[in-house]
């Protein structure tokens, strides 16, 4: 693990992370995400919501499990070019753009049109592992200013994702659409920089070494992924749980980030951050119910597996900045846990 996306050691991984449009685009990318369960609720109130989002949700997390496999497996055989990277990153940018505000029309129809949603949902879902792999070339950075961004983007988001619930239907529909036209702009840009080779080892050895690094924060995003899908959490009856989680643990990691900037950030955060995480949530838990602690211990659990996933994608995202794996083979893998997840969160709350 000390040889696997941490070979910044030096001056340039202290060096503290510049934050540039393209990040904040990235925010817009994040929290238009519909596969995040609190974003799709926030149109709760459209007379077709009933009808549409699950049909869309579920089909969408099909979809993205199956291009993530295949994202992933073209990854590790460096198959013949048959499209430009950047004709490739532009039609998914084309349709994850329909296939997202197909649904928000459909939401809004006169009349329930379930194949037209399971429709959209597969565009946009199998549109997804490929964003997601061209914004990680957009933004990878050593592990030091990847903790950073990573935490900088969820805290942002979380705040932006929050302010979005809050609004009427009128005014969050066209916000909404800005946001995610945003987004998308970026990786069609990023596709046009090219991308040299990377000299591969075996397809066993290289998927070996990645799930040993990323097996434990991953888990937690499954298990995040999972539970948005399964119910959502209310903190304190004023907001969603995973909003006000996703801020905490934005700010804890920035303090491990500028307190502890120091120490090897990883292997301080798996032995000493993450079991402190567990505890507070163990000891918060056990107080009675209807009590400040109990209903903050929700929270705790978020912060959590969100501190989690924030190590992975920090993780993943020094693995493509140091060229040790290419970036569809990290994106594939990632995008392909966390969708599975969530389709099994789904599945069983139906």
């Amino acid at each position: 693990m000390e040889g696997f996306a941490l070979r910044d050691a030096g001056d340039e991984a202290r060096a503290p992370l510049a934050l540039r449009p393209v990040h904040l685009a990235l925010v817009a990318f994040v929290v238009t995400l519909p596969a995040h369960a609190p974003t799709m609720g926030a149109f709760a109130e459209a007379p077709q919501f009933e009808a549409v989002a699950d049909v869309f949700l579920f089909a969408l997390f099909l979809a993205a499990v199956t291009s993530s496999a295949v994202v992933l497996l073209r990854g590790l055989q460096r198959p013949r070019k048959v499209f430009s990277r950047a004709r490739v990153t532009t039609i998914a940018a084309v349709s994850y753009l329909l296939g997202t505000m197909g649904v928000l029309g459909l939401l809004f129809a006169p009349a329930p049109l379930p194949a037209a949603a399971a429709g959209a949902g597969l565009l946009a879902g199998a549109a997804l592992p490929l964003l997601v792999a061209e914004w990680a070339r957009a933004v990878a950075v050593p592990i030091d200013q990847a903790l950073v961004l990573c935490a900088f983007v969820v805290l942002t988001a979380s705040f932006v994702g929050w302010i979005l619930a809050l609004l009427p239907l009128l005014v969050l529909v066209p916000v909404f659409c800005l946001l995610l036209v945003a987004g998308v702009v970026v990786p069609p840009v990023a596709a046009r920089v090219g991308d040299p080779a990377l000299p591969l080892a075996r397809p066993a050895d290289t998927m070996r070494r990645l799930v040993s690094v990323t097996w434990l924060p991953l888990l937690g995003f499954a298990v995040y992924a999972f539970m948005t899908d399964v119910m959502a959490h209310s903190a304190f009856g004023v907001v969603q749980a995973s909003f006000l989680g996703g801020a905490v643990a934005a700010l804890v990691m920035f303090g491990v980030c500028f307190l502890w900037g120091r120490t090897p950030l990883l292997p301080w955060s798996y032995r000493i951050l993450v079991p402190l995480m567990a505890a507070a949530f163990v000891v918060l838990g056990a107080f009675p119910a209807g009590t400040f602690p109990r209903d903050a211990s929700v929270v705790a659990l978020y912060v959590f597996y969100i501190v989690l996933a924030l190590l992975g994608c920090a993780v993943l995202l020094a693995v493509v900045r140091n060229r040790e794996l290419p970036a569809n083979v990290a994106s594939g893998f990632a995008c392909g846990v966390a969708a599975a997840a969530a389709l099994l969160g789904q599945i069983l709350s139906q």
